[in-house]
């Protein structure tokens, strides 16, 4: 979350060869939130949507292995 495209490369690496458990969704969620740069141009709070970037990316990953 950005004002572009942004790569969370450490929750890349911590991914990559392991399988989508809870606790490796839950961390590979809080790394890919370190480089979330949210736009200040909302009515939101920074911290909330710094907070959602975890919660999306959360989300997906449990989606994405059948846990949701």
């Amino acid at each position: 979350m950005a004002s572009h495209p942004l790569r969370a490369t450490a929750a890349e690496d911590l991914l990559v060869g392991r399988p989508l458990t809870a606790k490796a969704i839950e961390e590979a969620a809080q790394l890919a939130g370190n480089p979330a740069r949210p736009l200040d141009n909302t009515d939101l709070e920074h911290y909330w949507r710094k907070r959602m970037s975890r919660v999306y990316v959360r989300r997906a990953l449990e989606e994405l292995a059948g846990s949701r």
